[in-house]
């Protein structure tokens, strides 16, 4: 069983090796179209090999071996030929993994009983960071304007006195300068 498992990583090993070639066989072949058959890839990268394995099966086996079945076979994309077993090689054979003795079950509860203490000792969910408006830089009686701009900020305008208003009419209004 071992062995089909390391034989399945293999697989899976010379499924991206296939595949890199592929993309390198591409240049080589550039009629080829998004997938390439593994006999043409086999062919681009190792055409005396691709000979040979043929000359063997048709004359050790049977001929006709090759012709129906194996050429069918080799029409696939030469990464679905390695990857597909060797996934399911390595998939269903993988050593089984028992319970672990350094595994807590308490500490799936961990988060619970720091909440719990936390609570006991009278912490609260309120963020020390967030801006409170309890010591504002002017006392409660002051009559000026508090202004929210667009970006959420708070802008303070003074107050305007009445006899400021008065001594506005009376000037004439700022000029513009030509730069």
């Amino acid at each position: 069983m071992r062995l089909l498992y390391l034989l399945g990583w293999l697989m899976l090993v010379g499924a991206f090796l296939s595949a890199a070639a592929e993309t390198g066989a591409r240049g080589m072949l550039p009629s080829a179209g998004a997938l390439i058959p593994a006999h043409d890839l086999w062919q681009a990268l190792a055409p005396d090999g691709f000979a040979s394995a043929r000359r063997w099966v048709e004359t050790t086996l049977h001929p006709t071996l090759w012709d129906p079945l194996l050429t069918g076979v080799l029409t696939l994309p030469a990464w679905l030929l390695l990857g597909g077993p060797g996934m399911a090689l390595v998939w269903l054979l993988r050593p089984s993994r028992g319970p672990t003795d350094d595994f807590d079950p308490d500490s799936v509860f961990l988060y619970d009983r720091l909440a719990e203490r936390a609570r006991e000792e009278d912490y609260t969910d309120d963020d020390d960071r967030a801006p409170n408006h309890e010591d504002r830089p002017w006392p409660e009686d002051w009559d000026g304007v508090v202004e929210i701009d667009e970006f959420g900020l708070e802008r303070v305008r003074k107050p305007i006195a009445a006899d400021d208003e008065d001594t506005d009419k009376d000037e004439p209004p700022p000029t513009r300068r030509p730069s």
